[in-house]
């Protein structure tokens, strides 16, 4: 599957932080799964960038 763009991930984060809405609407108005916005949100706190992980990046960090 390929990964969306780091500009709708950054679209995505701003609209949470910056509108105030909820991860439920966020995930309606742009067409992707509430879960995918709370990981967005959460990676941005924890990592601070919005960049998408490699797929043996996620593999390894399941594995710890």
């Amino acid at each position: 599957m390929k990964a969306y763009s780091v500009d709708l991930r950054k679209k995505i984060v701003a609209a949470i932080s910056e509108q105030k809405l909820s991860f439920r609407k966020t995930a309606a108005i742009f067409s992707v799964s509430k879960s995918l916005v709370q990981q967005l949100v959460k990676q941005q706190k924890t990592e601070g960038n919005l960049e998408p992980k490699r797929e043996w990046e996620t593999e390894i960090q399941s594995c710890e």
